[in-house]
């Protein structure tokens, strides 16, 4: 008697499932007829503030289009501007300071970076650490343990 319950709402489920389903697919067509059929009385639609909404929407367009085209000129423009500029910049200082002075400054900027990266990360761990070993208290490996 269960079993049969539970077969009988699966199938009621079932068919509720292809019921909405064709609905769906039903009303999707639907909205796709009328709008075609909006379109087409639209079309037809001659009248003087039509023909107004038409031009000022292709002139819209038109404007927008000629608006974003002459903002891309624009800033390729300024791209290829910035890069020139960048370029000239870079020549002159190289022409100010010399090659030789700029490979100097590179070698000791990374003789710089190399030395900052071989230190430890803690100085207390380094042994010249003054902290750790200070120079007017020697340690002496001889000497008793403290007592309480």
């Amino acid at each position: 008697m269960i079993d049969k319950n539970l077969k009988d709402l699966l199938d009621a489920g079932l068919g509720l499932f292809k019921l909405g389903e064709g609905k769906i697919q039903e009303i999707v067509s639907d909205l796709e007829k009328n709008f075609n059929q909006l379109k087409e009385k639209g079309a037809e639609d001659h009248s003087e503030a039509a023909v107004r909404l038409r031009e000022l929407l292709t002139r819209t367009m038109k404007d927008v289009r000629n608006v974003t085209d002459q903002a891309e000129k624009n800033l390729n423009s300024f791209l290829n501007e910035a890069k020139n500029n960048t370029s000239i910049t870079m020549q002159n200082f190289k022409d100010f300071a010399g090659e030789k002075n700029i490979n100097d400054f590179n070698a000791k900027m990374n003789e710089i970076a190399n030395h900052i990266l071989k230190r430890p990360a803690d100085p207390s761990d380094s042994p010249d650490d003054p902290k750790q070993n200070p120079p007017d208290q020697e340690q002496n490996s001889e000497e008793e343990p403290i007592k309480d």
